[in-house]
């Protein structure tokens, strides 16, 4: 749901066409809600690289190996969700730069554009993903989302930067 005021529930409904019926048919609906998954990389722009030709300025929206993956996901009302991203990855286009993206945070927006935890309770700030350790490139699992409603999930990414230091003695002295 990329608005306020839009969002979407999907239904749907089998039949055995080798079976006779005389009667009645009585259709009993699953509802299904979606969860759209927005990992857009984008938000890893800084001013130090705004406008660089320096660095690639990653654009997929596979980066990170997001599950589910980017874009709208159906699951049914009442189902948990447990949503993981890779913490840390290397920029693909460079590898020789010292600079990778980080997931520093998420946000989970309900059809009211209302900010929710994952057991739908409203707050007010993004869930900050831990990233303990310099080169820690582990997955994070979000606690399991309840789907009551249509969400949308935001991956908040941000640039880390290496430093390659060296140290040059003297033996002279």
């Amino acid at each position: 749901a990329n608005s306020t005021t839009e969002y979407e529930y999907y239904y749907a409904f089998t039949m055995d066409y080798n079976k006779s019926i005389n009667g009645e048919i009585t259709v009993v609906w699953n509802k299904d809600v979606a969860l759209d998954v927005d990992n857009d990389i984008e938000t890893a722009k800084s001013d130090l690289l705004f406008n660089s030709n320096h660095f690639s300025h990653v654009t997929n929206t596979t980066s990170g190996n997001p599950n589910p993956n980017h874009g709208k996901n159906w699951f049914r009302v009442g189902q948990l969700v447990d949503f993981q991203i890779d913490k840390i990855f290397d920029d693909p286009n460079r590898p020789s730069q010292n600079v990778r993206y980080l997931a520093k945070s998420y946000s989970l927006t309900n059809k009211n554009n209302e900010m929710v935890s994952a057991d739908g309770n409203v707050v007010t700030e993004p869930i900050v993903i831990s990233n303990s350790g310099a080169a820690n490139h582990g997955r994070y699992q979000v606690s399991s989302i309840t789907m009551s409603e249509p969400l949308t999930l935001k991956v908040n990414w941000g640039l880390q930067y290496g430093i390659e230091q060296q140290a040059i003695l003297d033996d002279a002295t």
